[in-house]
């Protein structure tokens, strides 16, 4: 054998360690109450795939579902997790049970959807003014609903991916709760940021008349004026600019020529944005 065949098997036997390695799962990562992940390399591209598991009696290791993302754990045996190729949608499984849909939302309006707590789910559905009171309406799956409808499905079967349930098993709760104007709600909302991205004007004009900060941002550093912009809400961008919003606070020129390029519905807000975010600067 010459020394450069020898080479090439050498850099072939390098080149298949390498794709082991990388496609091979790592150790199971415990989730708690019988559940495990893995997660798989996507080399030579970045990220990976993690696939939940169960481990049933006897030590069977159930392939649940791949691209997931586990949410939340609840004892003993209890998780929510969701699955990538279903965004907007949340499934439950308890003990050796198979999983269902619990709660869905529309991702693209709330790209955020339910926050997860130790009682269960929540979230935001609009923000209104009723008699004068500022009011957020949650929607609310409670963990003893989210307990009673997974525990209530057949075990794990061969082939139970393909009769799994594809309904939403459960209906929020509507609750409407008083807050101020200027509280944080959710996962670091404001009231007006958020309608203000709606497009809900009048709720947007209350909430400036009972004091709201036209100027504060949330969570993703985002005012209740660039929300208008992003999405397009020309009337609410209107009566911002009237009251006296600033389209520069926190927004540089990069950011500016970004939402300039966004705005594309209407030439009115087209020139509207222009004129506003035009003067922002950097830094």
């Amino acid at each position: 054998m010459s020394a450069q065949q020898r080479r090439y098997i050498i850099a072939a036997v390098a080149v298949v360690i390498v794709l082991f390695w990388c496609y091979t799962p790592f150790e199971l990562q415990a989730e708690g109450g019988g559940w495990y992940t893995t997660f798989s390399s996507h080399f030579p591209e970045a990220g990976g795939t993690i696939t939940l598991y169960r481990i049933i009696p006897l030590g069977v290791r159930v392939r649940v579902v791949s691209r997931a993302t586990v949410r939340h754990f609840y004892p003993p045996d209890c998780i929510v997790y969701q699955h990538g190729n279903a965004s907007g949608v949340l499934y439950a499984a308890c003990g050796n049970r198979v999983p269902v849909r619990v709660a869905s939302w529309n991702h693209l309006r709330d790209p955020d959807g339910y926050a997860i707590a130790d009682d269960g789910l929540r979230m935001l559905d609009a923000v209104t003014v009723v008699d004068g009171r500022p009011l957020a309406r949650f929607e609310v799956v409670s963990l003893a609903d989210i307990r009673r409808v997974a525990e209530a499905q057949p075990v794990f079967y061969p082939g139970w991916q393909l009769l799994m349930r594809q309904r939403i098993a459960l209906q929020p709760t509507v609750t409407d709760e008083p807050i101020s104007v200027n509280a944080r709600i959710g996962p670091g909302r404001l009231p007006l940021v958020e309608a203000a991205r709606r497009g809900e004007r009048d709720v947007v004009e209350a909430l400036l008349n009972h004091g709201a900060d036209i100027n504060a941002a949330d969570v993703t550093g985002r005012t209740a004026i660039v929300a208008a912009a992003r999405e397009e809400h020309a009337d609410v961008f209107r009566l911002l600019l009237s009251r006296g919003a600033d389209p520069c606070r926190g927004v540089d020129g990069n950011a500016a020529r970004n939402i300039i390029t966004w705005v594309t519905s209407t030439s009115e807000l087209e020139s509207l944005a222009i004129a506003a975010f035009g003067s922002c600067r950097n830094p």
